[in-house]
């Protein structure tokens, strides 16, 4: 809803990121109005163009992922169920996804803090249509492994 007497038209924004810097966003805008002049109306516009960087240098370290060979995904191929045995050296959180073949998010098997050390995650893919998947692991938001997964 307007707040002023302008007739407004013509609205566009966009934004980028910068490719050499990390942390940095460049945005614009281009608008359009009738702004009165004296008894009649004109058509005139403005543009703005804003720099926003993030200020804080306090990033996330990157764990060093875990070699593929360290993670078995069996029975492959399977029928209903996927087991993953897994140790790990502390506590972390884990996130479990499952992808089709055209690469689109198929369900998320899990996504929780997992604090024991020898772990083995059970995932029922029994409802799941015959095909290839791809089985996505991340530990503490960082990608450790993908496994294609026959469901026959």
């Amino acid at each position: 809803m307007l707040s002023s007497n302008l007739e407004r038209w013509g609205d566009y924004t966009g934004s980028q990121r910068r490719y050499n810097k990390s942390g940095e966003v460049w945005m614009s805008g281009y608008y359009a109005y009738m702004a009165p002049y004296g008894p009649s109306t004109y058509r005139a516009h403005g543009a703005w163009l804003a720099q926003v960087i993030r200020d804080s240098t306090d990033y996330t370290a990157i764990a060093k992922p875990l070699a593929s060979t360290d993670v078995r995904v069996y029975p492959n191929p399977t029928v209903d169920v996927l087991s993953v045995p897994l140790h790990l050296k502390k506590p972390a959180y884990m996130k479990f996804e499952l992808y089709n073949a055209e690469g689109r998010l198929v369900d998320v098997l899990w996504n929780d803090w997992v604090v024991i050390l020898e772990n083995a995650f059970h995932f029922s893919i029994q409802d799941l249509s015959k095909g290839v998947y791809t089985l996505r692991i991340f530990q503490d938001g960082v990608f450790i492994d993908a496994t294609r997964i026959i469901k026959q």
